[in-house]
């Protein structure tokens, strides 16, 4: 009984549907694109990051459960990492105060 009870939350909260997936996919991309032209101005990495939480926030909004929100946190990370940091288009986690940026 204590079982169904659980996957019963665990699927209403981390529920998959396609609709969410072209939501945040749409919302990350687009952050993205925005994120490469703020680049090539002179705004700096904390404009990239702060577009990013809002895109975060965004997808947590219009999406349903806790799912897409999550997976975007963690995308965003990546994509900042990767794209965003010096070094340029490799992942590089031993930045100082990094970890703590993850967690």
């Amino acid at each position: 009984m204590k079982n169904k009870k659980i996957r019963k939350v665990f699927s209403e909260y981390f529920a998959f549907s396609l609709k969410g997936f072209a939501i945040s996919s749409a919302i990350i991309g687009i952050s993205s694109v925005i994120c490469i032209f703020l680049e090539k101005g002179d705004f700096g990495n904390t404009a990239v990051s702060m577009l990013f939480l809002l895109a975060v926030f965004l997808v947590s909004v219009f999406t349903k459960g806790y799912l897409f929100g999550t997976m975007a946190s963690i995308f965003s990370v990546l994509i900042i990492n990767f794209f965003f940091t010096y070094p340029y288009y490799t992942f590089n986690f031993t930045l100082e105060g990094y970890p703590l940026t993850i967690i």
